[in-house]
């Protein structure tokens, strides 16, 4: 059984002019599969994410984790936004045992927790910085820990490295990709970066212009481990992008259309 099955879902945000965010999509995702989802802005990727998260309620179809429904935030998933989140006053660590003290575990099982993901994320030594001291990707990196700390079967990430710099961007796709290699995890992924989607995933879901559809899902067929510098200079790397590029080319020139 797939971990993650969409089925027909649809959402509609009700308004003067409703809003059809998706329209009947369906896909499935296999436990520890690392998917990458890219479309033109707008056409619900990041919805779909929502959905999934239980941040948002479906208008139509159904979405399943682990065979059951999704119903509302749980502890089996973890979702890391691309604005950072952080609560200004708390330090590092706290900010990432915050989902731990909401769970009630003892001081001292949050504070093993926490330092286990600070280090698994390289920072160790900034436990009691506070959010204002540390980088933009710094900051990312305590996000992703605190997602982490939860130990979440599922990682929903919405593109979690897009207001980084180029040089940071990939260190931190390195770093990702190290850890999802560690913990197993499915992590669905959402990028309008083309390059950055193909490096990271196993497959690629290409969605239209809104309302949203899936038009294609495209199996990366380069090995692993992967260094996500050196695959972007692969005569395979490059047939991907080509393939990927040419349907999606289409779907942004029809949402500029709409726009």
């Amino acid at each position: 059984m797939s971990l993650i099955v969409v089925e027909g879902l649809t959402k509609v945000f009700p308004g003067p002019t409703d809003v059809v965010a998706l329209d009947g999509v369906s896909l499935t995702v296999e436990e520890g599969e690392f998917v990458s989802l890219i479309g033109p802005s707008g056409c619900g990727k990041s919805t779909l994410l929502h959905i999934l998260d239980g941040l948002e309620a479906a208008t139509a179809g159904r979405a399943l984790v682990a065979g059951r429904p999704v119903d509302g935030p749980g502890p089996d998933r973890g979702m890391v936004f691309q604005e950072y989140a952080l609560l200004p006053w708390r330090t590092v660590q706290a900010n990432v045992e915050l989902g731990l003290e909401l769970r009630h575990l003892p001081a001292a099982e949050r504070r093993r927790v926490a330092g286990d993901r600070l280090a698994l994320v390289g920072l160790q030594g900034f436990e009691g910085r506070y959010p204002h001291e540390l980088s933009g990707g710094m900051r990312q990196r305590v996000s992703i820990a605190r997602a982490l700390a939860l130990q979440p079967q599922i990682l929903l990430m919405d593109e979690p490295f897009a207001n980084l710099d180029a040089q940071t961007r990939l260190l931190l796709e390195e770093e990702l990709l190290a850890i999802w290699q560690r913990t197993g995890q499915t992590v669905l992924f959402v990028t309008h970066d083309l390059a950055e989607a193909i490096a990271m995933a196993d497959r690629v879901v290409i969605f239209t212009a809104r309302p949203g559809r899936i038009k294609d899902v495209v199996r990366v067929p380069l090995p692993r481990p992967r260094d996500v510098v050196r695959v972007r200079t692969t005569p395979e790397f490059a047939r991907v992008y080509d393939h990927v590029w040419t349907q999606l080319r289409d779907e942004v020139l029809k949402s500029r259309e709409v726009a």
